[in-house]
């Protein structure tokens, strides 16, 4: 993805957890708004330990740990904010009986933010989300917005959200037709 303008400023995105999954959708949502956008690296044991320091217990899971590495590597970026919200459930793929995202990736962020010293420094927008609810989010997230860089016009934002809602689609239909493509293949050369 390119990083988009800077015309607003410098987002930083860490890649991981449900923020890797949904990358596109905040990727276009950010940078159609003029925000260019500086995503975390690959997952490495070096950016695990380099956030190491911050964890503050060892009972979470290591994809939550290795999000310290993630922040600690944007904000060595100087990036004007990192984004990274708090989101009780995920986008409704019509596939199993609810779409809740486990607690430690709903609530993360709030971990983050109370151990991380470094977000004290920097704008960390870590706001309570509901994209599963396109109408109420294209509706709340001007004022989110808002307290972080204000004077972004209403009309704007919500032409971003529903920009990043068809870009998240798109990506979602690639996915699906290559899992097609890779299913059909498999099964004419008689693979598992």
């Amino acid at each position: 993805y390119p990083s988009g303008e800077r015309k607003r400023g410098r987002i930083g995105i860490p890649m991981g957890l449900n923020l890797y999954e949904l990358y596109p959708f905040w990727h276009a949502l950010f940078t159609k708004l003029g925000f260019q956008v500086i995503q975390s690296p690959e997952s490495d044991h070096a950016l695990y330990a380099s956030g190491q320091r911050t964890i503050p217990s060892d009972t979470a899971c290591y994809p939550a740990k290795l999000m310290h590495g993630h922040v600690e590597w944007l904000l060595r970026q100087n990036v004007d904010a990192i984004f990274y919200p708090c989101m009780s459930y995920n986008l409704d793929e019509h596939r199993g009986d609810n779409h809740y995202n486990c607690p430690v990736v709903a609530y993360y962020p709030e971990v983050l933010r109370l151990n991380v010293p470094g977000l004290k420094q920097t704008k960390f927008i870590s706001d309570y989300l509901g994209i599963h609810r396109p109408k109420d989010f294209e509706k709340k997230f001007p004022a989110i917005l808002e307290k972080y860089f204000p004077g972004i016009p209403a009309r704007e934002v919500k032409a971003a959200v529903r920009g990043a809602y068809a870009a998240y689609e798109q990506h979602m239909a690639r996915i699906r037709a290559r899992g097609a493509e890779m299913l059909a293949e498999a099964r004419e050369k008689g693979l598992p």
